[in-house]
């Protein structure tokens, strides 16, 4: 008699269980589209109160070829210059310009 007490017990909360969605109404796929590429371009200066001073500007056509720079100032004097373009001929190059310490100007 216990078992088919329990038997009727778990077949109760079985059929009782909410199901993920409601009846009738299958989960929706999202449909991805690849627009590829898009022409676009950005920058921006900013210093704070100490005399240090960021910099970046990005320009980019609409065959998928970027070309930016970014650079840093500090009030000492300290600079860092990073020039690059990125295309799908020639990947990513950049020219790095600096007078840091212990560093050498770089060119590809």
């Amino acid at each position: 008699m216990i078992k088919a007490i329990a038997c009727v017990c778990v077949f109760v909360v079985v059929c009782s269980a909410q199901r993920p969605y409601p009846l009738g109404v299958a989960p929706q796929a999202a449909l991805l589209v690849d627009e590829g590429p898009k022409p676009y371009q950005f920058g921006f200066n900013a210093a704070d109160e100490y005399g240090t001073q960021w910099s970046r500007q990005e320009v980019a056509d609409g065959s998928g070829a970027v070309k930016g720079s970014y650079s840093y100032r500090d009030a000492a004097g300290i600079f860092r210059t990073v020039e690059y373009v990125a295309d799908d001929v020639h990947g990513f190059r950049a020219n790095v310009q600096s007078n840091e310490p212990g560093l050498v100007s770089s060119a590809p």
